[in-house]
């Protein structure tokens, strides 16, 4: 009660008004059917509701009641909430905000009939139409336009309210049409156009074309570019256009809706020199660069290989096939045309293919598209058609004839490394064998030295070649082939070199490494060669593959010889014939040569008569010999001989030695496209082709010889040449044929079990 006298509440009488008062926005608060009476029965009891009541966020009881509008307008009609209409929470925000933004349409009408200011900013500028425009309130934001009218100033002059709160900047520029396109929602934003809201700029530079194509609306996007087109080409502070921002936030639906207004914008870059491409790459936006790709203006989005830029400073092409294959092959999937000429022969074998080579060829080979379908693996780029074409053309055209120069310069390397060390040879055993002869000099010693000299030169000039290599390409040089040759060269190297006594163990060792390697260098050469493509090519390739198959059961293979070399050299240790040698003890004599004899005996050559010989022991001697024929001559080699044939499906090895000799071409063409060879590839390199359904001269002699085309055996493959797909779908197929079985043999017990459940009881007679 307040005293008359003093005009002043006493203490515990305020304590308990204040106590009140949170009640009552508790109350406003959670709202329900009976929130009004309370609040009646809490101000009737004095409940304080003045400015003072405020919570943590500085919240007054109109800001909590706004969810609740039964309490609001009981607080708003109870005449005690004047002063509360436009309080500011911590945030700026009024109950109007707050109601506006969470989308309470009746609240807003109740704040509005009592007077609330519409243009109430909070903290960061922006008004309650700010804030129902961007959460989506459609209602809201008419209910909030609804109020319409004029303000007059203090010279007299009108406004159109409206018009400002369509047009309110908010601290960073935005109006609420921006709020709305950065949200997507559309019927706000054509509300707001057909209201003459302006279209601006943010303070970075957004319009709200930029915002509506980042949010990836596409009626959004369609709306804006209708009523206001000029945006199409606005640029942020980046320099960034719509597309730009579509690229950036891999929007591909969007891409073809903003090149259909204006087509300039695929050639537009940034402040940084990217277009809109550049930017998809460097943000991984794959489905956003495959649409590029598809797109007819895709030739102005990619540019040329000599172009370098973006965030690793390498071309388009090369960054797309290393990061995103599949919008890589969009892209490849254009550089071929029809070419439409006037001709009356309309059937297939009359069209005219158009390729476009511009964008897989650059000086560089480090930048090459070749290069980087090679060293990322993406075996899916490199099978493109157009790329097998342009691989075929370049390599007719320049790689053979480079490719069978280095061969016809290795093969003299090889004849006259071979030659003196078959003349070193004989000479040597020749001279042990008579040692009393007396050495003279004559044309062979000529003839040697000359040779010697050639192979000391000329692995000297392959070393300096595969030092170049390495400076080259770097790490891209790394590989068991480019060892395998420095192992040759080296040991050719040392094999040469001019010291005094020639005839040294390690001189022997190089010699014999040197030709070794050298040998079979020349048949890792025989694959790249055209001559080569049918089954002598294969043959080759089944050499490797049988290996890899030897892998899987070396370790047993190896244990198993280990055991029986073991038993046979002990046996022969304990042998009671006189004479060892003559019996067949040679070959285990000692425990290594034990090995290396029973290595031998897997392979066929069987020593039965040292072991129907022996006279001690014989029992345990010839059970071991049984054990072992059955075990290692049979078991053994006949999984070994199942192990390759399984490795022999012929089909599939021709697939993949054409699929392997595209990838020696491209390293080998790759190789000759800097250096020496530089000026002629680029004088020979096939930048345009034009191609026919007729077969070629080549196509008709291997259909009239019955050849097959390894080109042709590639559709019928679909993976890399790991063939690890190929293997899991295999497995795949027999999981799926043991579910099967499975799942019979459950249904048959199930029926089992409900024909037992279903037979009558059994009556027991008594």
């Amino acid at each position: 009660m307040i005293d008359s006298s003093l005009g002043a509440t006493s203490p515990r009488k305020a304590v308990r008004a204040t106590d009140c008062g949170w009640a009552v926005m508790e109350v406003a608060k959670s709202g329900g059917r009976q929130s009004v009476e309370k609040l009646k029965s809490l101000l009737e009891t004095g409940g304080d509701v003045s400015l003072s009541q405020r919570d943590s966020r500085g919240r007054t009881v109109m800001h909590h009641a706004v969810a609740n509008p039964g309490a609001l307008q009981f607080l708003l009609e109870s005449g005690k909430t004047t002063d509360l209409l436009e309080a500011p929470d911590e945030d700026g925000c009024t109950a109007l905000h707050l109601a506006a933004e969470g989308g309470f349409t009746d609240s807003v009408s109740l704040l509005l009939a009592a007077g609330a200011n519409r243009e109430a900013a909070d903290r960061v500028g922006q008004t309650a139409l700010h804030k129902s425009a961007g959460k989506g309130h459609d209602n809201v934001v008419e209910t909030i336009l609804s109020f319409g009218g004029t303000t007059e100033d203090d010279t007299g002059d009108t406004d159109d309210v409206t018009r400002r709160l369509v047009n309110a900047l908010d601290r960073q520029g935005r109006k609420p049409l921006h709020m709305g396109a950065e949200r997507g929602h559309e019927k706000i934003v054509r509300f707001l156009l057909e209201k003459n809201t302006s279209i601006n700029k943010t303070i970075d530079g957004r319009s709200p074309l930029h915002l509506a194509t980042e949010s990836g609306s596409a009626e959004t996007v369609e709306t804006l570019i209708a009523a206001h087109r000029q945006s199409l080409t606005w640029t942020d502070k980046q320099g960034d256009t719509p597309l730009h921002a579509a690229a950036r936030r891999n929007h591909a639906h969007l891409i073809p809706l903003l090149l259909k207004e204006k087509e300039g914008l695929a050639s537009k870059e940034n402040a940084q020199g990217l277009n809109a491409l550049d930017v998809a790459i460097d943000e991984r936006s794959k489905d956003a660069a495959a649409e590029m790709g598809k797109h007819k203006l895709w030739d102005t989005f990619l540019t040329y290989p000599q172009t370098k830029r973006g965030k690793d400073q390498k071309p388009q092409m090369y960054r797309m096939i290393k990061d995103m294959p599949d919008a890589a092959m969009s892209f490849i999937d254009r550089m071929v045309v029809e070419h439409k000429e006037d001709s009356e022969d309309n059937s297939d074998a009359g069209r005219v293919w158009k390729y476009d080579f511009m964008y897989l060829y650059t000086r560089d080979p480090r930048d090459s598209p070749l290069e980087a379908m090679i060293w990322y693996k993406r075996w899916q780029c490199l099978e493109h058609h157009v790329v097998v074409k342009f691989l075929k053309c370049n390599w007719q055209r320049f790689g053979v004839y480079t490719f069978m120069a280095y061969l016809l310069l290795y093969m003299i390397f090889m004849a006259i490394l071979t030659a003196t060390v078959a003349i070193d040879a004989s000479d040597t055993t020749y001279f042990e064998t008579h040692p009393s002869l007396t050495v003279t000099f004559d044309g062979t010693c000529h003839i040697v030295c000359f040779n010697t000299i050639a192979v000391l030169l000329m692995s000297m000039g392959y070393m300096v070649k595969e030092m170049y290599q390495i400076y080259q390409k770097r790490l891209h040089y790394l590989g068991w082939r480019n060892v395998l040759q420095w192992v040759l060269y080296l040991s050719a190297f040392l094999y040469s070199l001019p010291v005094s006594t020639p005839l040294d163990s390690w001189k022997t060792e190089a010699a014999t490494v040197a030709t070794m390697f050298g040998w079979l260098n020349f048949a890792m050469y025989l694959q790249r060669v055209p001559v080569f493509e049918t089954d002598v090519y294969i043959y080759i390739l089944l050499i490797g593959r049988i290996f890899k198959s030897l892998r899987r059961v070396i370790l047993v293979f190896l244990l198993y010889t280990l055991a029986f070399a073991t038993c046979f050299y002990y046996v022969a240790s304990k042998a009671d014939l006189p004479d060892s040698t003559a019996a067949g003890f040679s070959g285990f004599t000692s425990f290594s040569h034990s090995f290396f004899t029973t290595l031998g005996m897997v392979m066929g050559e069987l020593n039965i008569q040292f072991f129907l010989d022996r006279q001690k022991h014989s029992g345990v001697t010839r059970v071991l010999i049984v054990f072992f024929i059955f075990l290692m001559n049979i078991v053994i080699v006949n999984l070994l001989i199942a192990l390759t044939l399984d490795a022999v499906d012929i089909r599939d090895v021709r697939a993949r030695a054409a699929f392997n000799r595209r990838i020696h071409q491209a390293e080998h063409m790759l190789d000759k496209a800097s250096g020496f060879w530089s000026a002629f590839a680029d004088r020979a390199r096939v930048l345009t082709w034009m191609d026919t359904n007729q077969p070629s001269c080549m196509d008709k002699t291997r259909q009239f010889l019955d050849i097959a085309d390894d080109e042709g055996q590639m559709e019928g493959i679909e993976q890399s040449p790991s063939g690890e797909q190929e293997d899991v779908r295999r497995r795949l197929e027999d999981l799926e044929a043991a579910l099967k079985a499975v799942s019979v043999q459950l249904t048959s017990m199930g029926e089992m079990l409900a024909q037992q459940t279903k037979a009558p009881p059994v009556v027991k007679s008594e």
